[in-house]
């Protein structure tokens, strides 16, 4: 008998022994998911753990009081809702008769990938105050291991460094061992990805399982994973770390979005792979029934203005429809043509990051507005994207100069009238607030509507947290930031319904705002502001962030091979100058053409070749990653002998590859072509041979249909 059936058998000889004292103290077990149950019933998991007499998967604390102790006393109904997005939707809800407080659970499960989700919302129906709400763990869940191992995978969020997005495992086997993460500064993906693989098989026999955990919350959430010593099982916690407020009549918060998704496999990379997939089926922004695909994007070049110009002060009409032209002539149009920050009135000359918060067309440079440059671009077949940071407004800036009541100051300090407003530093702007809420919503829609923009492009370069902090009222804390990070989702879904087709970026200084709700809504197409075109470190983030995130995107600044496929993605910035003569014309459009080929790839099944829970970030060494296409049979491998690496050659062992059948291996760049099976590629592997350090190559296979009888 292992250890964890009988730690279960004797729970059921506690829960007995209670019975025949007739003591009226209820055990009852808590929710678990198994790892590797990868057809879970979700529907029998739903009902089973929310259903009435069953410890929920949540918990908080009530008055001080631990929910566990009286959530089963109270009103409760579980049914079932109108099916979306494909899953089973219910809804439960519990009620506390003494002071009215309601607990809806909105819940779905996606049989198609066994995988469950679910937020709270918290409403006072009472006539008084509610008592203190705390310790809200918008998930308290058991994870069961067969084999008593926990071998948890975590990610780095962006610091921008080379180390970004690298993936970390922590082995917890006993009481002493735990995994704490927290959202560093209140943008969710700034110090950890908030998805977390626990790899419930062990490694010495073969197969592989797990379940993967997502968080929703564009805030400072946080996690803790650690033995549970009554079932030597895996306690997963995670919610809103401030949260610590009483609710005033008819007033209701919501917790974060948090996701389980079982897996099992042939081999480590599986419960990735089917997360990738859940991701793209259910948590991209879809346009006409499908999910929206990243593009191939350009700007108006970083070259070729005239100091103390530059691109942010300096673009005009004239030039923007100058370089389109000349992108339309060679053959380089992209799909997008964007212009970054800037492009408003600048109060001082050069200077667009003293004035965020004017949101008004600088007419010197744009007489018409932007709407001609998009009508350019459209006459091209592309489309027109524009970048905005309506969360963050500076002293000179007309938002903040015509509504300073609307803008929470990181001391605390609330401004009535714009006299009051002395502070020199950036202000946040209060999204909390209903009537800001409709006010930024139909402002930045306006700028959008007239100017013809199709993509919209969302900064966010500040951490938001000292503001929410310090702005809450006593005995309120985490209220400002819970509200205002859903009144920012209802900005971007408010802006979906205005415009059925827009397509938004989701930027925060790079990709600081990467959480399961705002990957629902919108793409990263610059997910790291790191080393501005350093290509090692742009192979690095691709390799850590493809586990987990199928579309994002990054600068490439030349069109050599190395660099310019350094920057391969499931989208990509085209930031080189046409017009610097170093540049040929040759090399821009055989990277062009390789992200046309490539992009598709990205969004299917994706290995890393060289390993993930080690540190890939050295000059010295080969890196490799393979793109596989089950559908059809066919991928590609990406390669990078790095300039320090003294080893001309690599062994790739592939993925998931047919083991009885043919695969023609092709060399893009020199054509040279082998036949392997699909054993011999997974157990020996290819052999990729880079003659000098600073190079690159793409290898294509394909698999040999069987010939006709």
């Amino acid at each position: 008998m292992n250890k964890t059936t009988a730690n279960k058998l004797l729970l059921k000889a506690i829960a007995l022994l209670l019975i025949v004292l007739g003591t009226s103290v209820p055990v009852v077990a808590k929710a678990t998911i198994g790892g590797g149950d990868s057809n879970m019933n979700v529907k029998k998991f739903i009902t089973d753990n929310f259903g009435k007499g069953k410890l929920p998967p949540f918990s908080f604390k009530y008055g001080g009081k631990a929910s566990a102790e009286f959530i089963g006393k109270w009103n409760h109904s579980l049914r079932q809702q109108l099916m979306a997005d494909g899953a089973v939707c219910y809804l439960a809800v519990y009620q506390d008769p003494a002071t009215g407080l309601e607990i809806a659970c909105d819940i779905k499960g996606f049989a198609d990938y066994s995988a469950v989700e679910w937020t709270l919302r918290f409403t006072n129906k009472g006539s008084a105050n509610t008592p203190q709400i705390s310790e809200v763990n918008a998930a308290d869940i058991n994870i069961d291991s067969k084999t008593g191992d926990y071998h948890v995978h975590y990610s780095n969020g962006t610091v921008f460094k080379r180390t970004d997005f690298m993936q970390n495992m922590k082995v917890i086997g006993s009481a002493k061992d735990s995994l704490y993460l927290r959202a560093d500064g209140g943008r969710p993906s700034s110090k950890w990805l908030p998805y977390i693989n626990v790899e419930t098989s062990s490694p010495r026999i073969g197969k592989y399982s797990g379940v993967i955990l997502s968080i929703g919350w564009t805030g400072v959430w946080h996690s803790n994973l650690k033995l549970d010593g009554a079932t030597s099982m895996l306690r997963f916690t995670t919610g809103q770390y401030h949260l610590n407020s009483y609710l005033r009549p008819n007033e209701s918060v919501r917790s974060p979005l948090v996701s389980f998704l079982p897996w099992q496999g042939g081999n480590e990379y599986a419960g990735n792979n089917k997360f990738r997939r859940f991701i793209t089926a259910h948590h991209t922004h879809k346009i006409d029934g499908k999910p929206n695909i990243s593009p191939i994007s350009s700007g108006f070049e970083e070259q070729g203005y005239p100091k103390p110009c530059d691109l942010y002060s300096c673009l005009n009409e004239s030039w923007a429809k100058s370089l389109m032209k000349q992108h339309h002539m060679f053959g380089m149009t992209p799909e997008v043509y964007w212009i970054d920050a800037g492009w408003f009135e600048l109060i001082g000359d050069y200077d667009w990051g003293s004035n965020v918060g004017t949101w008004d067309v600088d007419k010197r440079r744009f007489p018409n507005g932007l709407a001609p440059i998009a009508q350019e671009a459209h006459r091209y077949g592309a489309k027109f994207m524009v970048w905005f940071e309506p969360e963050r407004t500076t002293p000179k800036s007309k938002w903040r100069r015509n509504h300073p009541e609307y803008m929470l100051h990181a001391d605390g300090k609330r401004c009535a009238k714009l006299a009051d407003d002395t502070d020199p530093t950036s202000t946040l702007v209060d999204l909390s607030k209903p009537e800001v809420l409709r006010w930024v919503t139909d402002s930045i829609g306006d700028v959008i509507e007239s100017n013809g923009i199709d993509y919209y492009r969302q900064d966010f370069n500040i951490d938001p947290e000292p503001f929410w902090v310090n702005n809450d009222e006593p005995g309120r804390a985490g209220m400002i930031e819970a509200k205002y990070v859903e009144n920012l989702y209802k900005f971007w879904d408010g802006l979906y319904k205005r415009f059925p087709r827009l397509y938004i970026d989701n930027c925060a200084s790079g990709a600081k705002r990467l959480d399961l709700e705002m990957v629902s809504r919108g793409t990263a197409l610059w997910r790291d502001d790191y080393n501005w075109g350093e290509p090692n470190g742009y192979q690095c983030h691709t390799y850590g962030l493809n586990l987990y995130i199928p579309q994002h995107g990054t600068g490439v600044v030349k069109p050599d091979a190395y660099t310019g496929r350094s920057s391969l993605s499931s989208a990509v910035i085209m930031s080189w100058a046409i017009t610097d003569r170093g540049n040929r014309a040759d090399d821009i459009k055989a990277r062009i053409n390789e992200y046309r080929t490539l992009r598709p790839y990205f969004l299917e099944d994706y290995y890393p070749l060289c390993g993930t829970d080690r540190d890939i970030t050295a000059d010295d060494i080969w890196l490799a990653y393979q793109l596989n296409r089950p559908s059809d049979g066919t991928g590609y491998i990406v390669a990078f002998r790095r300039p320090e690496c003294a080893d001309s050659t690599f062994q790739a062992q592939l993925y998931d590859l047919d083991p009885a059948a043919t695969y023609q291996v092709t060399n893009i760049d020199n054509h040279s072509s082998i036949k392997m099976t699909g054993k011999q590629l997974a157990d020996k592997g290819v052999t990729l041979i880079l003659g000098k350090p600073r190079e690159s190559l793409i290898i294509y296979y394909e698999k040999e249909k069987p010939a006709k009888k």
